[in-house]
């Protein structure tokens, strides 16, 4: 969802049906929003300073800051992947399969992973 504030500024909010890590947001979510964020920049030419992340499994809503920092590591990391593309071979997974803890939204992808 993209929110107008009255100032005119522009705030991304992403729904998450998990919980919040006590309040704090889970760091895949932090660059999901960040990623929102370049876009919305794209789009409407206007800079995004910070975005919530809902978390509707505990009911906490996370203002998130959204850092230059932070859109660096997003547009480095949409890079690698335009790469990735463009070489047609998907990268090694880089955590071992059965210690994933979850977090993410590829955990099912992770569990049929050959050991």
């Amino acid at each position: 969802m993209l929110v107008e504030a009255e100032s005119g500024e522009l705030i991304p909010v992403e729904f998450k049906t998990s919980s919040s890590r006590r309040g704090k947001p889970m760091e895949d979510h932090k660059y999901q929003l960040t990623a929102y964020a370049l876009l919305v920049e794209e789009c409407f030419k206007k800079p995004v300073k910070r975005g919530v992340i809902v978390y509707m499994g505990d009911g906490v809503d996370v203002v998130v800051q959204i850092t230059p920092s932070m859109k660096r590591h997003v547009a480095k990391a949409l890079q690698k992947m335009v790469k990735i593309l463009e070489m047609g071979v998907p990268p090694k997974a880089r955590v071992n399969p059965r210690k994933c803890t979850g977090g993410c939204g590829y955990k099912w992808i992770c569990q049929q992973a050959p050991p």
